[in-house]
């Protein structure tokens, strides 16, 4: 598809010439903020729609989507908020786990202790009562 190219208005200041690059129209000044934002196509369609003078609509459509745009914003907003605190207390319960994750390992270790102890005990008990036994066996 081949374009035309772009008036460009004479640089000189002179009105008369800027009136008549521009077939008597003034060209309107469009936010940069909203040229970053918006996507190609929907550019498109306001600049289309300024350029056959459709002014008021244009305003209007974009006043309506930066309201829109704005009440998103603000939805966002808060539901940051609410991962920020959802994050926060999520790394509360993972230090408190943590915690609890030591108190049961210490646990373990000391039954651990308790059990070996238990043990050679028990082979202690054992050993002297086959020891008692032996010896009431040599003696009677």
């Amino acid at each position: 598809m081949k374009t035309s190219p772009a008036v460009i208005p004479p640089s000189n200041g002179n009105r008369k010439e800027l009136k008549k690059a521009t077939n008597g129209l003034t060209k309107p000044s469009i936010d940069p903020a909203l040229v970053e934002t918006s996507n190609s196509m929907e550019l498109l369609r306001v600049l289309t729609e300024v350029k056959n003078g459709n002014f008021k609509v244009s305003l209007k459509e974009l006043a309506f989507q930066n309201d829109e745009k704005e009440k998103r914003a603000a939805e966002l907003g808060i539901a940051n908020k609410e991962f920020a605190i959802q994050n926060d207390e999520k790394e509360k319960r993972a230090a408190e786990l943590s915690v609890a994750n030591k108190e049961v390992e210490e646990s373990r270790k000391s039954l651990e202790k308790k059990a070996e102890h238990t043990f050679t005990c028990a082979n202690i008990v054992k050993t002297n009562k086959q020891n008692i036994l032996n010896l009431n066996l040599l003696l009677f």
